[in-house]
Formats: structure tokens, sequence, C-alpha cells
């Protein structure tokens, strides 16, 4: 509230109320959806004057009103781009999952075998899914993540590495690359026996002036009868995910056991 605008000593005022004289006046900002406000609402005139409380309540009834209006047109809004993206991204998940089935059967000996493939693949998907989706399908912590997909080996997993808050599609696709990573790890690593353990970390590398996402599954033991590295549907599938998908590098080696490096162009932001 402002009594008189010529003789304010807390600010000088915008040029346009001196243009038209404006002595007294009040004002109120508006609230928004976020941080920012949605805008200033005020009342000016051009004679001294205070304003009474009841005046001072209709002003602040007005903004808030205008403030629930905007709330509400943002929320349809938001609401709209939601069913939107819920349409699409039920799209595409259903193609991926298509696409799963297709694969684990090919690469299985039997039903049986594409069966129990297939069903840890899916509960690995939804349990990415519901991890992300409880954050809004926004961000998500690679912590967590970790902690989830990893956890019928907790105690044997060495994680290195701060958390690191991802964008969520990246986040899901790390859930599946993980997952393979374990189960091969089960098949011919550090997981077929009851000892052996497996060193995760990760780190942010800059490449030619760009960051890059840096993760490394290093085996700390490779079972004796352990095939050598094939070409089978999890190799494919993490192959597919971080360098078809997301324009990054996938580096293995046996030196003497399984190491996985992969490697992600991240944004700038």
């Amino acid at each position: 509230m402002v009594h008189d605008l010529r003789s304010e000593t807390r600010f000088e005022g915008p040029p346009l109320l001196h243009e038209h004289g404006v002595r007294g006046g009040m004002s109120i900002t508006i609230p928004g959806t976020g941080q920012r406000p949605f805008g200033v609402i005020g009342v000016h005139d051009t004679q001294l004057r205070d304003f009474d409380e009841g005046q001072v309540a209709f002003l602040v009834t007005v903004a808030n009103l205008i403030a629930s209006c905007h709330r509400h047109h943002e929320s349809a809004k938001r609401q709209t781009l939601l069913v939107r993206e819920i349409a699409h991204r039920s799209g595409n998940m259903l193609q991926f999952v298509t696409s799963i089935f297709n694969q684990t059967v090919r690469n299985s000996e039997s039903l049986s075998e594409a069966k129990a493939k297939f069903e840890l693949r899916l509960a690995q998907m939804s349990k990415s899914n519901l991890l992300i989706s409880n954050d809004g399908w926004t961000k998500s912590s690679l912590r967590d993540l970790v902690a989830q997909t990893l956890e019928p080996f907790e105690g044997r997993v060495q994680i290195s590495g701060r958390d690191v808050i991802l964008p969520a599609d990246l986040c899901f696709d790390l859930g599946l690359v993980l997952h393979e990573l374990a189960t091969n790890s089960s098949k011919y690593g550090a997981f077929a026996g009851d000892e052996g353990e497996v060193s995760l970390s990760w780190v942010i590398e800059t490449d030619a002036g760009k960051p890059q996402f840096v993760l490394t599954w290093s085996d700390g033991k490779r079972q004796p009868t352990a095939a050598m590295p094939s070409t089978g549907f999890g190799t494919k599938l993490i192959h597919q995910l971080i360098e078809a998908k997301w324009r990054g590098r996938v580096t293995t080696g046996l030196d003497p056991t399984f190491i996985c490096r992969i490697a992600l162009p991240l944004p700038a932001s």
C-alpha cells in the first residue's frame, strides 16, 4: 500500500503511474502454478488516500480468484498433455514388449525357457516403470534404480558413484540393461555361485567438450565353464538401447573377467 507515491522512499514507482498523476494505491501479486507469480493486480488513485481492511480484503479476493482460474486452466492443459503422453507411451511400450517377446522366443530352446525369460524381463520393465511413475515420469535417482533392479543380489554388488538424477526414459532403459547384465552374471559370472561380487560404478566425464555418463559393470568372477560372450538377445538389447536409441557406446571385454563399459552423451543441462 502506498499513501503518497511522491513521498514514497521504498521505491520510485513506474513512470506510467507518475505520468498519470497517481498519488495513492495498493497492489498484490497473483500466485502462479510454480515459483513465478502469474502477475500483479493493483488499484490506484490520483488523490491521497488510505485503504481500509475491507478494500484490502476485496483486492486479495480478486487476486485469489484470478489465480484460481489460472491454475484451473493450467491443470486442464496439463491433463490434456498427460492423456496424449500416456497414449503415445502406451503404444511405444506395447511395441517394445512385442519385440522383446518375439526375440526371446526366437533365442530360446524351449517354450518353458522362453516363458521364464520373458516373465523376468517383463517383471523388470514393470519395476522400472513403477519407480519412474511414482516420480511423475520426470527424472529419477540412479541409486534407487540400481537398488531395485539388483535387489536379489543385495550385499554382492560394490557400488561406486554419487547419486545421479537422470531422465525418466533413460532410467527405464538402464533398468533393462542392468537386468540383462545381472542375468549374464547369473549364468557365467559372480552371481552364478554362492560367492563372488560385481563392481558397478559410474561417473560424469567430458568427451570433446561434451558431458557424458559412463557406467562400468565389472564381474569379479568368471565360471570355468562359461561360454564366450554371444550375440544373444540380451547383448543385442543392450546395444540396441544404448547405441541405436541413445547414441551411446558399449564396450565389453574379458580381461580376465567380464567387463562392460557404457558411455552415454548427456545434454548440457
